[in-house]
């Protein structure tokens, strides 16, 4: 595209995000899309951030490709308890970070860097790396095609792939690693894969050995 064409198409997606009215949240993520194909993803998010940051927060899976609304068919039950003694931050769906929307696949919890992160429920330990994303992670196995992430530390984790591991257990404290904003601790929950929105089977509990 010759970058005449590009500035031409950036005015009219700029008008086009300006028009939005009442539905401009369904809107405004199609039209992302399309300007995304054409190599301005989040252009028209930026133009309207202003007004539709309160309701992108509220939106949950609805407008996240990939991501689903409730439990998946099948599924057997799983509880699970909150891994750091910190209030629900940032929730599962789309959000704004950083003045752009996207798409989050599970919970932040905001805490202190150095704040004990315990083990949701009782599991194995497949994978534990570190990259650009989550930076210091760890993955536990849950059976029953359950599984949870765990990200952001600011150490690895203190246990190792195949490592049994019990509700309550800590396994490592919060940072800020990655692409984080600052500390706090990302929990993910999957079931065969599949993103699901932690509140719907984590309790406001603290994970602890005497609830296990």
């Amino acid at each position: 595209m010759s970058a005449r064409r590009l500035v031409r198409t950036h005015r009219r997606g700029l008008g086009a995000a300006n028009a939005l009215g009442d539905d401009r949240l369904k809107t405004l993520w199609t039209f992302t899309i399309w300007m995304g194909a054409l190599g301005l993803t989040y252009v028209a998010v930026r133009a309207v951030m202003g007004q539709v940051a309160k309701g992108v927060e509220q939106t949950g899976s609805a407008l996240c490709p990939g991501l689903i609304s409730g439990i998946p068919t099948g599924a057997p039950s799983i509880t699970l308890y909150k891994p750091v003694a910190a209030a629900w931050g940032s929730g599962y769906g789309m959000r704004v970070l950083r003045g752009v929307a996207n798409c989050h696949n599970g919970q932040d919890f905001s805490a202190a860097s150095g704040t004990e992160i315990h083990v949701a429920g009782s599991g194995t330990v497949t994978k534990v790396w570190t990259d650009d994303l989550n930076g210091n992670a760890i993955f536990i196995d849950h059976g029953g095609g359950w599984g949870t992430g765990y990200a952001h530390m600011v150490t690895p984790a203190f246990v190792g792939v195949g490592a049994r591991v019990y509700t309550g257990q800590v396994i490592g404290k919060v940072g800020s690693t990655g692409n984080s904003t600052g500390p706090h601790l990302h929990l993910s929950v999957f079931y065969r894969g599949q993103a699901v929105d932690p509140k719907l089977v984590v309790r406001d509990a603290l994970a602890s050995p005497a609830i296990a």
